[in-house]
């Protein structure tokens, strides 16, 4: 057994997601001690927190997410009730996260390119209003990588286009945009988004956060 197939080993037991779940504090205990937060990215767990304080504040029960890793964030939506379908690119992690959510009736764990898959996903929501957490790029390791090194550009345009309006949308790793390859600069996702009569886009730390808005008549 691997270093991979160990650590998707660990989390289907309930020992070893407690020692997941510790593995997380490191990164809060240190991001915490910095002075200077500004472009930081955030722990996994206060992303986490951030996530289900929003889905909860807007009454949404459905999430969709892409970059499923280890399933880490899917399991924090699933025990809470939520309805989850994560988007994985590399089979061997989507595998992982198959066999981490048997037994799971709100999960799902579809393998595939997210900017790809998207709309087929928002097709299968029947029109739920959905929180759209946006994660599934290529960062080394065992991560997987799909036509290109991330799909947000797709992902995006399928939300806008089909999403129901009110869905929110989290986009990590605001910090890529217009540094690491296939990501657009800010100033180009603010005109893409504008296109699509988005008006409010805020950062809540290295978050990007928009909702979908009413669509006019002839859409």
């Amino acid at each position: 057994m691997d270093g991979i197939e160990l650590r998707g080993a660990i989390r289907r037991h309930a020992a070893g997601r407690v020692v997941a779940m510790l593995g997380d504090l490191p990164p809060l205990v240190k991001w915490l001690a910095k002075r200077d937060r500004s472009g930081q990215p955030l722990p996994a767990i206060s992303k986490r927190r951030i996530l289900l304080r929003a889905a909860k504040r807007a009454g949404i029960s459905t999430i969709v997410e892409t970059g499923t890793f280890f399933g880490d964030t899917t399991y924090a939506f699933a025990k809470r009730g939520f309805t989850v379908k994560s988007v994985e690119v590399e089979p061997r992690l989507a595998a992982l996260a198959r066999r981490r959510f048997q037994g799971f009736d709100n999960v799902e764990i579809v393998t595939g390119d997210s900017g790809q898959k998207m709309p087929s996903i928002i097709a299968s929501l029947g029109g739920a209003r959905t929180l759209f957490w946006l994660d599934g790029h290529f960062s080394g390791g065992p991560t997987g990588r799909g036509e290109s090194d991330t799909p947000i550009e797709k992902e995006i345009d399928a939300i806008l286009l089909n999403a129901a309006p009110g869905s929110l949308v989290y986009v990590d790793d605001a910090r890529c945009f217009g540094t690491l390859p296939g990501y657009p600069s800010l100033v180009e996702l603010n005109t893409r988004l504008s296109q699509h009569d988005v008006s409010e886009v805020h950062k809540d730390g290295d978050i990007i956060v928009f909702s979908v808005p009413q669509r006019k008549p002839s859409e």
